[in-house]
């Protein structure tokens, strides 16, 4: 309601309604007339969009100094901000780029203009980000609450690929869920996504917007992605704040496991009420746990420092935990490398739980595999419950954001013929809630 009261000061009664509908959490149904489908979506989606334009100074390239440059796409949502990815603005916000960087946009009704603007917000994990200027577009893309469209729905997007603005590309929507991002998820589309796409708005065919295009793959023909609109409408409230948005976690990292519910691999959390591997998550306040990201969504309207009540299932009984939501963590697994016991990270990364065999505080040493989760590391190499393992390396790679694990087992698949295995993981998990 805040919001809703700011636009109204600001004269965007049409924005005041959509933060007010959200407020009286009503659904949809509250913006059938800002969303309604008309012959005139197209145009009017194409005068909400503007063309956005990093200018990074000069580099060296191939001992030649080359203009850098940096293109991107953004929409209005409200009177003068506008949602772009956070990939393109990036060296606005990132302390670690010391070089030159000045960010403008170039209307779609006069793209001979640059005019300056500024990030507001922005949400590294999610790809987002959200701009502010002087320059009213003449149309607005309200968000809706609610996105349902479904794999071979026909969908466009509007954008500026390599710097051709105001083009229009079609495709079909070929999956719903691919967990690429480590918080939420993204629609697969094959619509063309060229450099300068990134934060083209996604309608359907009668007008409504369904996502924001962010990445493609550049080997593959065809193979991009968009952010759903609802995963939109859920950071809107943490952009308008400002600065990076944080998401607050529980400090669980799952596994997707063989059936509905997420499985435990680890507990970062270093209290003495903690899960251990094999864990089955059932219900975070009262509402069941279908998977990693319907939990991510119903963790993103909880307040931080908020207390979640998490129930799951150990061995078919039953255990409960109060967990504070506060982890600021990230997805990233190196404060908890320097904070907890590393064996809980080395079950978290090989997807399993080990019992350590002997008395050593090393995490090098023997090991019996306890449990194996479907589908992680442990289980596509073949390891079983009962095998032995010894191992050699568990290293951090501060610099590479990796870890190094090395170990030799006799698996009992093999005729208990020995072998050593070296795995590398990423330090960021994309499956931590």
């Amino acid at each position: 309601r805040r919001w809703a009261q700011r636009a109204e000061e600001n004269g965007d009664f049409d924005a005041a309604a959509w933060f007010t509908a959200m407020a009286d959490n009503k659904g949809s149904g509250v913006l059938d007339h800002l969303t309604a489908p008309t012959d005139e979506w197209l145009a009017r989606a194409v005068s909400s969009v503007v063309t956005v334009y990093v200018d990074r100074g000069f580099k060296l390239q191939s001992g030649y100094s080359v203009p850098d440059r940096v293109l991107g796409t953004a929409f209005q949502i409200s009177k003068g901000f506008y949602l772009t990815n956070y990939h393109v603005i990036e060296s606005e916000v990132d302390p670690s780029y010391q070089g030159y960087s000045r960010i403008s946009i170039r209307p779609s009704g006069n793209p001979q203009i640059k005019v300056p603007a500024k990030v507001i917000g922005w949400d590294e994990e999610m790809d987002l980000a959200l701009i502010q200027s002087e320059e009213v577009a003449p149309g607005t893309i309200f968000l809706p609450t609610t996105t349902k469209f479904q794999a071979g729905d026909r969908v466009f997007a509007v954008g500026s690929p390599v710097g051709l603005e105001n083009s229009v590309t079609a495709g079909v929507v070929s999956s719903l869920s691919r967990k690429i991002i480590s918080y939420g998820e993204a629609a697969q589309i094959d619509v063309p996504v060229n450099q300068g796409n990134s934060g083209s708005p996604l309608f359907s065919a009668n007008g409504v917007l369904v996502g924001m295009v962010f990445a493609g793959l550049p080997s593959f023909q065809n193979i991009n992605f968009a952010l759903p609109a609802q995963w939109l409408v859920a950071s809107l409230p943490a952009l308008f704040e400002g600065n990076a948005a944080m998401h607050p976690r529980l400090g669980l990292m799952l596994g997707k496991g063989s059936g509905q519910n997420p499985l435990v691999l680890a507990d970062l959390d270093a209290s003495l009420a903690a899960f251990r591997a094999g864990d089955v998550l059932t219900e975070i306040n009262g509402r069941l746990s279908k998977d990693i990201a319907s939990i991510q969504f119903q963790l993103a309207s909880i307040p931080k420092d908020a207390l979640c009540y998490i129930e799951a299932e150990r061995d078919f009984q039953p255990i409960r935990r109060l967990r504070r939501l506060g982890s600021e963590n990230g997805a990233s697994l190196i404060p908890a490398w320097d904070s907890i016991s590393k064996n809980i990270i080395l079950e978290g990364v090989l997807g399993a739980r080990l019992t350590q065999l002997g008395s050593s505080r090393k995490v090098e040493g023997p090991y019996t595999v306890q449990w194996v989760c479907p589908a992680e590391a442990a289980d596509e190499i073949g390891l079983v419950a009962g095998d032995a393992i010894q191992i050699h390396k568990f290293l951090l790679n501060r610099n590479a954001k990796s870890f190094l694990l090395e170990f030799s087992t006799k698996p009992r698949q093999s005729g208990y013929l020995e072998r050593t295995i070296r795995l590398e993981f990423p330090t960021e998990s994309a499956t931590i809630i």
